[in-house]
């Protein structure tokens, strides 16, 4: 029996803090009147508005939802208490067990820096981009106690795995008879986290060859570049007197939109 089903009702923060005022919160909170009262999204308000509170400075804020149920409108109103913790700033962050990938790899996918104020929604972020990254086996960011009572040291530890492929593959065509393919990539090229893909592939009528490489951070700036090149013959020359070659190059680039999205720009010149 699931029972009667509630809406949100009247949805309120309160809070004393300068920099933090109701306004500013409710802004970034999802609940609004009317909709329908669902537990999980008080959840997801709380991150919100500790992710608002963090951008700002207050890195321990304590957000208490009051919740006061209204059975004869069948509402739920909820009361946010906004409660100021300590200000907490980054004394240091730590890179640990990256055996192979390079620090500057790993930092700069972090969302936070030395000296920033602590955010552990940013911090959170930082974790999932480095997994992300598909480098490492888990990923774990901890906080510790800093030098003094408003500084913290952030501890990043990976656990590193294996980021390069090698594949065969062989076939059998009625047209090209045995077929043979060849590929190796990696994911983490020097440990610098760079992709590289090489790839042959060879039949009594058709030969390819294909090399992909990707600089994900151009010049050290937030630029993906790359190139990618291959080779093409193909021969029915006993079949239909047709022959083939062909050979080009492209080059590509994108950037950032958001942490979700990017634009990208692709320049191929091809020669037959």
């Amino acid at each position: 029996d699931e029972g009667i089903r509630y809406e949100f009702g009247h949805i309120a923060v309160e809070t004393q803090l300068n920099r933090l005022p109701p306004a500013l919160l409710m802004a970034a909170n999802p609940i609004r009147e009317g909709q329908v009262f669902r537990g999980d999204q008080i959840e997801d308000a709380i991150d919100a508005m500790t992710y608002v509170a963090g951008s700002v400075g207050y890195a321990n804020v304590q957000i208490t939802p009051v919740v006061e149920r209204d059975r004869e409108n069948r509402k739920v109103n909820i009361t946010f208490e906004v409660d100021e913790g300590p200000r907490t700033f980054i004394e240091r962050i730590d890179i640990v067990g990256n055996t192979r990938t390079l620090d500057r790899v790993i930092r700069r996918e972090m969302r936070v820096n030395e000296g920033d104020a602590f955010n552990r929604v940013l911090l959170d972020r930082s974790r999932q981009r480095i997994q992300a990254l598909g480098f490492f086996h888990d990923v774990k960011v901890e906080e510790a106690p800093g030098s003094q009572p408003d500084r913290s040291v952030v501890t990043t530890t990976v656990e590193e795995e294996s980021t390069g492929e090698l594949s065969f593959a062989a076939g059998y065509s009625t047209t090209e008879n045995f077929i043979f393919d060849a590929t190796i990539t990696e994911r983490n090229l020097r440990g610098r986290g760079q992709f590289l893909r090489l790839r042959a592939s060879t039949s009594s009528q058709r030969r390819q060859f294909d090399l992909r490489f990707t600089e994900p951070h151009f010049m050290g700036h937030d630029l993906a570049a790359g190139f990618d090149l291959y080779s093409l013959r193909t021969d029915f020359l006993n079949q239909s007197s047709f022959l083939n070659t062909s050979t080009g190059i492209g080059l590509r680039t994108s950037f950032p939109l958001s942490d979700r999205t990017s634009l990208g720009l692709t320049y191929s010149v091809i020669s037959d």
